[in-house]
Protein backbone atom coordinates (compact mmCIF):
# COMPACT_ATOMS: atom_id res chain seq x y z
CA UNK A 1 0.00 0.00 0.00
CA UNK A 2 2.88 2.06 0.24
CA UNK A 3 2.80 2.92 -3.62
CA UNK A 4 0.19 5.80 -2.88
CA UNK A 5 3.20 7.76 -2.18
CA UNK A 6 4.60 7.16 -5.33
CA UNK A 7 1.31 8.23 -7.18
CA UNK A 8 1.50 11.30 -5.18
CA UNK A 9 4.75 12.01 -6.18
CA UNK A 10 4.12 11.17 -10.14
CA UNK A 11 0.45 13.56 -9.51
CA UNK A 12 2.57 16.41 -8.37
CA UNK A 13 4.90 16.35 -10.98
CA UNK A 14 4.60 19.46 -13.48
CA UNK A 15 2.30 18.62 -16.51
CA UNK A 16 2.44 20.12 -20.09
CA UNK A 17 0.69 20.12 -23.51
CA UNK A 18 0.39 16.77 -24.44
CA UNK A 19 1.21 14.84 -21.06
CA UNK A 20 -1.80 12.73 -21.67
CA UNK A 21 1.45 9.49 -21.41
CA UNK A 22 1.61 10.78 -17.57
CA UNK A 23 -2.19 11.11 -16.74
CA UNK A 24 -2.44 6.90 -18.14
CA UNK A 25 0.37 6.05 -16.13
CA UNK A 26 -1.44 6.96 -13.04
CA UNK A 27 -4.38 5.92 -13.79
CA UNK A 28 -2.99 2.42 -14.63
CA UNK A 29 -1.09 2.97 -11.00
CA UNK A 30 -4.39 3.59 -9.75
CA UNK A 31 -6.04 0.79 -10.93
CA UNK A 32 -3.04 -1.26 -9.96
CA UNK A 33 -3.94 -0.01 -6.56
CA UNK A 34 -7.47 -0.78 -6.42
CA UNK A 35 -6.39 -4.36 -7.80
CA UNK A 36 -4.09 -5.09 -4.91
CA UNK A 37 -6.30 -3.10 -2.48
CA UNK A 38 -8.91 -5.97 -3.48
CA UNK A 39 -6.77 -9.07 -3.03
CA UNK A 40 -5.41 -7.77 0.18
CA UNK A 41 -9.19 -7.60 1.12
CA UNK A 42 -9.87 -11.31 0.10
CA UNK A 43 -6.83 -12.66 1.67
CA UNK A 44 -7.85 -10.98 4.86
CA UNK A 45 -11.00 -12.71 5.03
CA UNK A 46 -8.95 -16.30 4.16
CA UNK A 47 -7.28 -15.56 7.46
CA UNK A 48 -10.33 -14.31 9.41
CA UNK A 49 -12.03 -17.71 8.13
CA UNK A 50 -9.07 -19.84 8.71
CA UNK A 51 -7.73 -18.88 11.85
CA UNK A 52 -10.95 -16.93 13.30
CA UNK A 53 -12.44 -19.70 14.30
CA UNK A 54 -10.49 -20.41 16.96
CA UNK A 55 -12.23 -17.02 18.77
CA UNK A 56 -15.54 -18.74 18.35
CA UNK A 57 -17.02 -19.96 22.16
CA UNK A 58 -17.11 -23.50 22.58
CA UNK A 59 -18.04 -24.40 26.15
CA UNK A 60 -16.60 -22.00 27.54
CA UNK A 61 -16.45 -18.02 27.91
CA UNK A 62 -14.19 -16.52 26.44
CA UNK A 63 -10.71 -15.98 27.67
CA UNK A 64 -7.42 -13.69 26.99
CA UNK A 65 -6.42 -15.55 24.15
CA UNK A 66 -9.46 -15.28 22.29
CA UNK A 67 -10.28 -11.64 22.83
CA UNK A 68 -6.70 -11.11 21.39
CA UNK A 69 -7.33 -13.07 18.16
CA UNK A 70 -10.67 -10.91 17.66
CA UNK A 71 -8.48 -7.79 18.14
CA UNK A 72 -5.74 -8.64 15.84
CA UNK A 73 -8.26 -9.59 13.31
CA UNK A 74 -10.04 -6.35 13.96
CA UNK A 75 -6.74 -4.64 13.80
CA UNK A 76 -5.93 -5.92 10.52
CA UNK A 77 -8.94 -4.70 8.86
CA UNK A 78 -9.05 -1.64 10.18
CA UNK A 79 -5.44 -0.72 8.78
CA UNK A 80 -6.60 -2.17 5.57
CA UNK A 81 -9.43 0.30 5.71
CA UNK A 82 -7.26 3.27 5.97
CA UNK A 83 -4.57 2.11 3.21
CA UNK A 84 -8.06 1.84 1.02
CA UNK A 85 -9.76 5.17 2.12
CA UNK A 86 -6.62 6.83 1.04
CA UNK A 87 -6.50 4.45 -2.58
CA UNK A 88 -10.15 5.17 -3.43
CA UNK A 89 -9.40 9.17 -3.14
CA UNK A 90 -6.77 8.58 -6.04
CA UNK A 91 -8.72 6.89 -7.94
CA UNK A 92 -11.79 8.79 -7.92
CA UNK A 93 -9.20 12.15 -9.17
CA UNK A 94 -8.15 9.76 -12.02
CA UNK A 95 -12.21 8.61 -12.64
CA UNK A 96 -12.90 12.59 -12.03
CA UNK A 97 -10.29 13.41 -14.71
CA UNK A 98 -12.04 11.31 -17.27
CA UNK A 99 -9.92 7.93 -16.64
CA UNK A 100 -10.96 4.45 -16.13
CA UNK A 101 -10.26 2.84 -13.20
CA UNK A 102 -12.06 -1.12 -13.15
CA UNK A 103 -13.31 -2.39 -9.84
CA UNK A 104 -13.62 1.11 -8.74
CA UNK A 105 -16.73 0.16 -6.89
CA UNK A 106 -16.43 -2.87 -6.09
CA UNK A 107 -13.41 -1.68 -3.91
CA UNK A 108 -15.67 0.78 -2.64
CA UNK A 109 -18.54 -1.77 -1.56
CA UNK A 110 -15.37 -3.87 -0.04
CA UNK A 111 -14.58 -0.76 2.00
CA UNK A 112 -18.10 0.11 3.21
CA UNK A 113 -18.75 -3.34 4.48
CA UNK A 114 -15.27 -3.09 6.44
CA UNK A 115 -16.12 0.44 7.89
CA UNK A 116 -19.53 -1.21 8.53
CA UNK A 117 -17.76 -4.02 10.36
CA UNK A 118 -15.32 -1.83 12.41
CA UNK A 119 -18.35 0.17 13.92
CA UNK A 120 -18.15 -3.21 16.48
CA UNK A 121 -15.68 -3.63 18.65
CA UNK A 122 -14.13 -7.11 19.42
CA UNK A 123 -14.81 -6.71 23.11
CA UNK A 124 -19.05 -6.00 21.88
CA UNK A 125 -18.48 -9.12 19.65
CA UNK A 126 -17.21 -10.71 22.39
CA UNK A 127 -20.15 -9.97 24.96
CA UNK A 128 -22.68 -10.60 22.48
CA UNK A 129 -21.40 -14.09 21.46
CA UNK A 130 -21.14 -14.88 25.56
CA UNK A 131 -24.75 -13.75 25.74
CA UNK A 132 -25.79 -15.74 22.78
CA UNK A 133 -24.14 -18.66 24.88
CA UNK A 134 -26.37 -17.83 27.79
CA UNK A 135 -29.13 -17.92 25.60
CA UNK A 136 -29.79 -14.34 27.00
CA UNK A 137 -30.63 -13.74 22.95
CA UNK A 138 -33.39 -13.25 21.24
CA UNK A 139 -34.75 -15.41 18.09
CA UNK A 140 -35.66 -13.77 14.99
CA UNK A 141 -39.22 -14.45 15.51
CA UNK A 142 -39.26 -12.60 18.57
CA UNK A 143 -37.57 -9.43 17.38
CA UNK A 144 -39.60 -9.52 14.62
CA UNK A 145 -42.79 -9.75 16.46
CA UNK A 146 -41.89 -6.94 19.02
CA UNK A 147 -40.70 -4.82 15.71
CA UNK A 148 -44.69 -5.36 14.38
CA UNK A 149 -46.30 -4.26 17.59
CA UNK A 150 -44.11 -1.00 18.34
CA UNK A 151 -45.04 -0.32 14.53
CA UNK A 152 -48.97 -1.35 15.50
CA UNK A 153 -48.92 0.88 18.93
Amino acid sequence: MTAVSLFDVMARQDTGPGDAGRTARLAALASRLVQEARDEYRRLRQYEQEFGQFAEIQDKPYGAKELELLRSIWRMFDRWAEATEEILGRADQMAAAGQNVPQIEELRDDYGAVRARLSVTPEQIMHADQQAHNGEAFTAKELRDELRARLHA
